[in-house]
C-alpha cells in the first residue's frame, strides 16, 4: 500500500511538471497568454478512428434505468460511432441554451435514458459539430455531451469549460436504440461517497482487466534509421537526400537557407522544426483544417515510436490560425511524456516542437490503483478529475493522474 501511495503522489507531482513545463512553452510563444485570450480547446482522438474527428474518453449508456459504459477503449469510439448521426441531428436543432443549477436537476437529468460522452478536455461546440458533419447555432468549450430522452423529446446537454451545465430543447423524440458493444457497470461521482472530493459529472469505471504495460525509451537514431525519418522531413519540405545537412554538437540539423526552413534532431529525439517564410495555402483555413495539417505532418513519425502513436490533444485559435497539442498514447491511453505542439498558419506548419520516444508493449498487464484508494489522494475540492495515464518511466505502469 506504501508503494502504492509512493507511485501515486510522483505521479501527481511529475504531471505538475509537465504542465507547467507545457504551460511555460506556450506563454513564451504567445500562443496561449494575453495576446491571444480565446480559450483553450482539447481535441482527443481515439485510436482507429479519423485523427482529426473528436472521440471522448469515456461513455455511458441508460436505459431502464440501468447505465452501463466504457474508457478508453474500442468500445468507447463503437458507442460514439453509433449515436454520430443522432448527435448530429440534434446539434443542427437544438433550441436556445438553458443553464442547469447544480444539485437535484443536474442529477435528475444525468440519471435520464440516454447517452453520456465525457473528454479528456474543453473543445468548442463549433469544432464538435463540425467533425459531426453538422451545423449548430451553440457556442462555448465543452467537457461533456450528451443527450436525454423521455418527455415530448430529446434533450441536449453539456458542461461548458467552467463545469456550468446547459440544455437545449431538440424536437427528434424517441430514439431508435443502435446495437452497442458490451459494455461495463459504471456510475457519476455523486452516486458515491468515496468520490466526493471529484467533481460530481464524472463518471466512475474500475479497472479490472490488466491492459498491457509500456516501456519508453530513446527513439532509434536518426543516422542509423534516416528512413524511418525521412517522410517526416519530406511533408515539411526537407528532403533528406538533397536538403543540406550537418552536424553540431551531436545535433542533426537540415536547412533550406534559399526558403529559410530548417529542421534540428538531436539523439534524444528532441526536434525543433522553423517554417516561417513559406507561402500561404489559398482559400479559407478553419480551426478543424488546420488540427488535420498538424496531425498529418507529427504522425509520419510514428513508425520510429513503436507502440505509441500522436493524438490530439488540445488547439486553440492565434492571431494567425492555429496552435496545436498533441499527446502520445498507448492503445488510446495517454503516455506522461512531453507533449508536441504545431503551429499553423496560412494552412502550413510553422513551427514544430516535440520530443519522441521508443514505446515497447510489454506482455504483463497492469492494473492502476483501485478508484477508491485513488480517490483518497485527491485534494477535497469536489472539482478534480481522475484520468488514466501510462507512466513513463517506473515500469510503465497505469496509473489514475488527478486533473483540476
Amino acid at each position: 500500500m506504501k508503494e502504492h501511495l509512493k507511485t501515486a503522489l510522483l505521479i501527481l507531482l511529475g504531471l505538475s511538471a509537465l504542465y507547467l513545463l507545457g504551460r511555460t512553452w506556450m506563454y513564451e510563444s504567445g500562443l496561449f497568454g494575453a495576446a491571444n485570450p480565446e480559450p483553450e480547446i482539447y481535441a482527443p482522438a481515439r485510436p482507429d478512428y479519423a485523427p482529426a474527428a473528436v472521440s471522448p474518453a469515456r461513455c455511458a449508456v441508460t436505459r431502464g434505468g440501468e447505465r452501463m459504459g466504457g474508457q478508453y477503449d474500442a468500445e468507447t469510439g463503437e458507442v460514439y460511432e453509433a449515436f454520430k448521426s443522432m448527435l448530429a441531428q440534434a446539434l443542427g436543432l437544438a433550441g436556445e441554451a438553458v443553464p442547469v443549477p447544480a444539485g437535484d436537476a443536474l442529477r435528475l437529468l444525468l440519471l435520464r435514458d440516454g447517452v453520456y460522452f465525457e473528454f479528456s478536455g474543453q473543445i468548442p461546440m463549433p469544432l464538435l459539430a463540425a467533425w459531426l458533419s453538422a451545423d449548430t447555432s451553440l457556442g462555448g468549450d465543452i467537457e461533456v455531451v450528451g443527450l436525454a430522452f423521455g418527455g415530448e423529446g430529446a434533450e441536449l446537454f453539456w458542461a461548458d469549460a467552467d463545469g456550468a451545465f446547459y440544455t437545449a430543447a431538440v424536437p427528434i423524440g424517441e430514439p431508435q436504440w443502435p446495437e452497442l458493444p458490451e459494455l461495463r457497470p459504471c456510475a457519476f461521482a455523486f452516486e458515491e461517497e468515496y468520490a466526493a472530493a471529484l467533481v460530481s459529472w464524472q463518471l466512475l469505471i474500475e479497472e479490472t482487466e490488466p491492459r498491457v504495460s509500456v516501456m519508453a525509451s530513446a527513439p532509434p537514431d536518426i543516422q542509423r534509421e534516416l528512413p524511418l525519418y525521412a517522410p517526416f522531413l519530406s511533408k515539411l519540405g526537407l528532403s533528406s537526400s538533397s536538403t543540406t545537412s550537418y552536424l553540431r554538437d551531436g545535433v542533426r540539423v537540415y536547412m533550406d537557407v534559399e526558403n529559410g526552413q530548417s529542421c534540428e534532431i538531436s539523439p534524444d529525439g528532441a526536434f525543433l522544426f522553423s517554417n516561417p517564410g513559406a507561402p500561404a495555402i489559398g482559400g479559407a483555413q478553419t480551426l478543424a483544417g488546420d488540427v488535420l495539417r498538424a496531425w498529418e505532418a507529427v504522425s509520419l513519425l510514428e513508425p520510429a515510436m513503436g507502440g505509441a502513436r500522436f493524438e490530439v490533444f488540445r488547439a486553440a485559435r492565434t492571431d494567425g490560425g492555429t496552435a496545436v497539442e498533441l499527446a502520445l498514447t498507448v492503445n488510446g491511453v495517454p503516455l506522461l511524456w512531453e507533449s508536441a505542439f504545431v503551429e499553423v498558419e496560412g494552412g502550413v506548419a510553422r513551427r514544430i516542437s516535440l520530443k519522441l520516444c521508443r514505446v515497447t508493449i510489454g506482455e504483463d498487464g497492469t492494473l492502476p490503483l483501485p478508484l477508491r484508494q485513488a480517490a483518497v489522494l485527491v485534494d477535497k475540492s469536489g472539482m478534480a478529475r481522475l484520468d488514466l495515464r501510462y507512466a513513463a518511466g517506473d515500469g510503465g505502469d497505469l496509473v489514475w493522474a488527478v486533473r483540476s
